[in-house]
């Protein structure tokens, strides 16, 4: 994932325009502070730090050439709070950038759903070539995603002909909000990854055009507290299910597709039960975090499971 663009993934982090003069002189201190704070660079940042915190606290500008740097080094800042030894636990994303993530995932699952979710924002996907449907689709997303991120209280709308290229695409986004500089000089041709979205280069035609049901319960692994075995978080339309691939039960489930999907299962049974809150929300909570950590004590030294 591009530096430039990691606020549109991590809910903590924030663009260069939204500092102003004193949220800019307090970014300057902190980035004094980490210095000599090795742990977080992500380079030889010593001297980065140190030229950024001048400018920012001296002569009130941001350096936009470092800002990206900086941006890593307080997300890494933020995965030792966390987690202070292995950097293991994933920081909160911003649920935008989660849906965007559950939609390419479904779709590359079901190649039903290009054609679904295209249907859905009102495109006519029958005068589209196969190769053309992809191209919108990426844009579609990207366009969402930037617009729901940069733009949530504006009107904004992007033709379809600037939806079928991705230069195009950027210049009509640039022209409802110049200041989003992050946008200059990204890779046209590989925005997904750009954004550190899931690839679809490896979709190959032909693509079905019939309406399907775009799955709207997305799972997906990712470092989780060492008291959290999952997380449910709505995502608009989406639910997102973020397992913990830190616990060592959750490890050892996913070595098989079959016990993988038992997992899933059984955490979405887990899910239920909490919501129909038999007993109080904070008793459940508590037995869910005691069932986490005896879980993954448990399955410390477990051999692999076999399902032959």
């Amino acid at each position: 994932m591009l530096p430039e663009l990691l606020p549109y993934k991590y809910s903590n982090l924030k663009f260069a325009d939204d500092y102003k003069e004193k949220t800019l002189t307090n970014l300057g201190w902190k980035a004094r502070k980490y210095i000599k704070w090795s742990d977080v660079h992500i380079n030889e940042d010593r001297d980065l730090l140190r030229d950024f915190a001048d400018k920012a606290i001296e002569e009130g500008v941001l350096s936009s050439e470092l800002f990206p740097r900086i941006n890593e080094i307080l997300l890494n800042v933020q995965r030792w709070r966390l987690d202070k030894k292995g950097f293991s636990i994933e920081p909160s994303h911003r649920p935008e950038w989660d849906r965007a993530f559950s939609i390419i995932t479904s779709a590359k699952e079901d190649l039903g759903i290009i054609s679904s979710f295209l249907s859905e924002s009102k495109i006519d996907i029958d005068i589209l070539s196969d190769e053309q449907l992809i191209r919108v689709f990426e844009n579609k997303i990207i366009a969402e995603l930037v617009i729901n991120v940069r733009l949530p209280k504006q009107k904004t709308d992007i033709s379809n002909a600037a939806l079928e290229d991705k230069q195009c695409l950027i210049d009509a986004l640039r022209s409802h909000y110049p200041e989003i500089y992050e946008l200059d000089g990204v890779n046209t041709e590989d925005l997904f990854s750009a954004f550190g979205l899931p690839s679809l280069a490896k979709i190959k035609g032909p693509l079905p055009r019939r309406e399907v049901t775009i799955a709207r319960t997305i799972y997906s692994f990712e470092g989780l507290p060492p008291t959290e075995l999952f997380r449910f978080q709505e995502q608009g339309d989406f639910t997102a299910v973020k397992i913990n691939k830190n616990n060592t039960f959750v490890t050892k489930m996913r070595a098989e597709k079959e016990s993988e999907d038992i997992l899933k299962r059984l955490v979405k049974v887990i899910h239920e039960v909490k919501e129909k809150r038999v007993t109080s929300s904070k008793q459940i909570e508590e037995y869910i975090k005691f069932l986490t950590v005896s879980l993954d004590e448990e399955f410390e030294d477990y051999d692999d499971l076999d399902f032959e």
